[in-house]
């Protein structure tokens, strides 16, 4: 009898991470995360993963070892260890090992508020780190000593003037700031090459901010522009003289956002994305900056998908991935004819391609019906190769639902991309109802793509037996910059309409009965979800999770800077301007609710505060609606501890049999 994926066995199975890679190709570092179901602690493991050997752990599983980064002799590596069950106020720390001689990781500096994005000199003598310092004492000793004197203050509170103030789960007013330090590998020695920096990196905190020049003379990084208090905020490129420590912005009249800078191997060159103009949906391309005069122009421009990532293979080539119609791909693009070539993949989705000098690319290879593992593939394209096997024994004991590609008739006559799994025979009886659940992704500007989700796994709720639909929907990203802008002012207008016709094409093909149809989203998902319970009566039942409910009180919002562009205005420009912005509030029509709704919510949400699944539950309840409400108190916009996300999938699967299974 086959195995169930139930939220548990999810949890049980190994998230496996991209892997650096040695140039010369013999081997490759992949960080393996497990979460531990007594204690709740998350334990990541860095693994060497060489072709022809089993992977070899070179990290204890009583730290979480992360960022890990190779040497060019790929002799030395460098990651940052926390130690499992350490205190809060214990920082992750740089730790180097020697791979050629063994033995224990030494502990390079002593960074108060913690320490990320290792990169070594060309040498191997030297790295740089980015540690966060106080603004107000941009010291790593200064920091130490206003921690310390902050722990002792009876005073609890925030004070701002910024128009954006926290963000994500975390309040920004105590004034930190990320400044890049350069550490010798000889004595620990630690200096700080940009005391003066007061700008942010990327706050979700992804990595790629900053690269070495090969000549180890200047490095590049990309961080925050921004009007007084960040009224508008956007990304730029910022070059840095080691010798000097003078900064310059080498994008300063752009609109859009520029990203990811990296050097070519010979330093003729930095390579970087740039977005078009400033609306976060607009397409990001990649530019090629000559650093012998300062004179840039676009690589691959006719080419309509954004780039995801991107690196040197040499001086004349480079790799990444861009998702394309639901699938992230690797490529290739020669910079002397400015050709790029998508590479075969047979389905599924990569991250993290990198290529060494053997002509082979690197990366991890995932599917909706497999979990990340890393893979090899020629770099002139060819089969992917496994080369890590940490899930395959559980995976091939699930009983996983069949998924099937469809392309169906949405809003304005146009297609749309449905993913549709059918469950596994084994998961449903012969007396069963046939349901479908329609799963809707966040963002607007996401995906739901043939990846794994450690979140949204649509083979859990398969494995109860229900048909899943997921329809990348107008607004969504990887069919091209129109089809994402074509929500700007519409949110619940085409991909509603998509929803809607793909439901009522799938109910006619007998997918699922007329009375046996439930909607579950996040985030936007958990609007659109919302909205439609305000338009129809077609679903039995619905889940919201963390929903945008009342669109004006999402001026409280982390970070929504465009929000009159997503909406078509600002509601205190007049009438006229007010009804665009509420034109698709569902709290202004939550009076013709009929659908039975589970709201859920994360407290230390910011980025939907969780007041508006509050609000949602507070106006159905007064209505009569049948509602069940939870709230995590310790999690933000995503459900990420071990325990609260297993009662979470719990949740949802029984308010699902409670309605779809019913008479």
């Amino acid at each position: 009898m086959p195995t169930l994926l139930n939220a548990e066995a999810l949890w049980s199975l190994a998230r496996v991470s991209p892997p650096v890679v040695a140039r010369d190709g013999s081997f490759s570092v992949a960080s393996v995360r497990r979460t531990d179901a007594n204690t709740q602690q998350n334990s990541t493991v860095l693994y060497r993963i060489a072709r022809g050997h089993a992977p070899h752990a070179l990290t204890a599983r009583d730290a979480s070892s992360t960022d890990a980064a190779l040497s060019s002799d790929a002799k030395t590596l460098a990651f940052v260890r926390r130690p499992l069950g350490a205190p809060s106020d214990r920082a992750a720390q740089l730790h180097v090992m020697s791979l050629e001689h063994g033995g224990e990781p030494r502990v390079l500096g002593d960074f108060p508020l913690g320490v990320s994005e290792p990169r070594f000199f060309e040498d191997g003598r030297r790295m740089c780190v980015v540690a966060n310092v106080y603004a107000a004492a941009p010291t790593l000793e200064g920091t130490r000593a206003l921690r310390e004197e902050r722990s002792k203050s009876k005073v609890d509170a925030h004070v701002t003037e910024d128009r954006v103030f926290r963000f994500w789960d975390r309040w920004l007013s105590d004034g930190e700031v990320p400044h890049i330090f350069e550490v010798s590998l000889a004595d620990g020695t630690v200096r700080d090459c940009t005391p003066n920096l007061t700008a942010w990196f990327d706050l979700m905190g992804e990595g790629a901010n900053y690269d070495i020049a090969p000549d180890g003379s200047e490095l590049v990084f990309a961080a925050y522009v921004h009007q007084p208090q960040h009224q508008r905020v956007r990304s730029a490129i910022y070059r840095l003289s080691l010798s000097s420590g003078v900064i310059e912005c080498l994008t300063p009249d752009h609109v859009g956002d520029d990203v990811r800078p990296c050097y070519a191997p010979d330093g003729s060159a930095i390579v970087y994305g740039a977005r078009r103009d400033h609306v976060h949906c607009s397409h990001l391309e990649l530019r090629l900056r000559s650093r012998v005069d300062g004179s840039e122009r676009t690589l691959a421009a006719s080419f309509e998908y954004d780039v995801d990532e991107w690196s040197f293979a040499d001086a004349r080539t480079l790799v990444g991935s861009a998702t394309i119609r639901g699938r992230t791909r690797p490529w290739t693009l020669s910079i002397a004819d400015d050709t790029i070539v998508v590479l075969e993949t047979d389905g599924g989705s990569v991250r993290g391609v990198r290529a060494s000098r053997d002509g082979t690319l690197w990366c991890t290879h995932e599917s909706l019906t497999r979990p990340p593992e890393v893979h090899t593939m020629p770099l002139a394209g060819g089969p992917l190769a496994a080369r890590s096997h940490f899930n395959d024994e559980l995976v091939e004991s699930l009983a996983l639902a069949r998924v099937e590609e469809r392309t169906m008739m949405g809003a304005d006559d146009e297609p749309v991309q449905v993913f549709v799994l059918h469950p596994h025979p084994s998961t449903r009886a012969e007396s069963r109802d046939k349901t479908l659940v329609h799963l809707i992704h966040g963002g607007p500007f996401g995906i739901f793509g043939d990846a794994w989700s450690w979140r949204w796994n649509a083979q859990v709720f398969a494995a109860r037996g229900h048909a899943v639909a997921m329809v990348n929907f107008h607004g969504s990203s990887s069919f091209g910059e129109r089809f994402a802008k074509s929500i700007l002012g519409d949110w619940g207008g085409k991909p509603a309409r998509d929803i809607l016709a793909v439901t009522d094409a799938l109910v006619a093909e007998g997918l699922a009965d007329t009375q046996h149809v439930a909607v579950a989203g996040a985030s936007y998902g958990g609007y659109l979800t919302a909205w439609l319970t305000t338009q129809t009566q077609r679903f039995r039942c619905a889940i919201t999770h963390a929903p945008v409910t009342d669109v004006l009180s999402m001026m409280a919002s982390d970070f929504m800077l465009e929000w009159d562009i997503e909406m078509g205005a600002w509601p205190w420009d007049g009438p006229e301007a007010q009804a665009r912005f509420l034109r698709f509030d569902p709290m202004r029509a939550v009076g013709a609710v009929t659908t039975p709704t589970l709201v859920i919510h994360g407290a230390t949400d910011y980025r939907v505060p969780y007041a508006q699944g509050l609000e949602w539950y507070g106006a159905l309840k007064a209505r009569g609606v049948p509602s069940r409400l939870v709230v995590y108190p310790g999690e933000n916009h995503w459900v990420l501890q071990r325990a609260n996300a297993v009662h979470w999938f719990g949740e949802m699967l029984t308010w699902l049999d409670r309605w779809l299974l019913s008479t």
